[in-house]
């Protein structure tokens, strides 16, 4: 676990996401992209914060391109919010760590 996020792997991300009965935000990154390390800050507080309310992942497009491509994860940063393997929301671009808490307040 990183800064309070889990990094996804291929070969178990399914039974993870499938068995977690909290609310799971998959935080789709890549190193390269100067928007997504604007972001990881952002999430990093969040999942910090918010550890007691959900499960937080970290999905690097480039180390985990299955992951990405099953989600169909066209842009970065991308966060997917999940219950039960199941998407329910998506945020993506960069936001404020205050307007950001507000859009995901539902699930966590």
């Amino acid at each position: 676990m990183r800064n309070g996020l889990e990094k996804l792997e291929q070969k178990d991300y399914k039974e993870k996401l499938d068995a977690g009965a909290r609310p799971q935000l998959i935080f789709f990154t890549a190193e390269w992209s100067e928007p997504c390390r604007q972001m990881q800050g952002v999430i990093e507080q969040l999942a910090l914060e918010c550890y007691d309310a959900a499960d937080f992942y970290l999905a690097d497009l480039d180390d985990q391109p299955l992951i990405a491509a099953d989600f169909k994860i066209a842009n970065v940063p991308a966060l997917s919010v999940c219950r039960g393997g199941r998407e329910l929301e998506r945020v993506v671009g960069v936001r404020a760590y205050p307007d950001l808490k507000k859009d995901l307040a539902k699930y966590i």
